[in-house]
């Protein structure tokens, strides 16, 4: 798990290479070892730094991994973080329906495990998908629902967030 780590570091530091090296060990592991849900992990990282990079046809490639360790052991958690990925790569390629999709599947698994921070999470990425397809009020909806659930949770940060984006989306409608 450690090298996992140093390469979350480094892919959240901005630094690709050297998150992929550390990746591409931790794998090399998980593989020897047969450690199904670090393989899962390990797979889904690499994907993100393939989806970074531009190389969406390898990311999807190992994101479908992923989901296949994580199917196969039940992990909900993993199946929905894997969800969020696959939204976050169609989005990218401005496939929006297929983006909306994989979020609320991603939504859904959040909802199972009751996890507040990907429910609002979900919330934010349907609503800019709604957004994005010109459906003001829906997209209203799911930053609201966001916004509500932030706020219960005394999550400023996701606060702040909801309210951007809400505040955007009445410059959209000049309001």
């Amino acid at each position: 798990w450690v090298l996992n780590y140093i390469g979350s570091t480094y892919y959240y530091s901005g630094m690709n290479d050297s998150a992929f090296y550390y990746h591409s060990q931790a794998l090399d592991i998980r593989l020897t070892i047969d450690d199904e849900k670090g393989l899962g992990a390990s797979y889904n990282n690499l994907g993100n730094i393939y989806d970074d990079q531009g190389k969406s046809a390898l990311a999807l490639n190992y994101y479908l991994k992923a989901l296949s360790y994580f199917e196969k052991i039940e992990f909900t958690n993993g199946v929905g973080i894997v969800y969020n990925s696959l939204g976050n790569l169609y989005y990218t390629q401005k496939k929006i329906d297929l983006s909306l999709y994989y979020y609320q599947k991603s939504l859904e698994n959040q909802l199972k495990l009751n996890n507040t921070l990907g429910i609002i999470h979900a919330y934010n990425n349907i609503a800019i998908m709604y957004d994005e397809k010109k459906d003001l009020k829906k997209a209203l909806e799911y930053y609201t629902k966001a916004l509500v659930l932030a706020e219960k949770a005394e999550n400023t940060g996701d606060q702040i967030t909801c309210l951007n984006n809400i505040g955007q989306l009445y410059i959209t409608q000049k309001e």
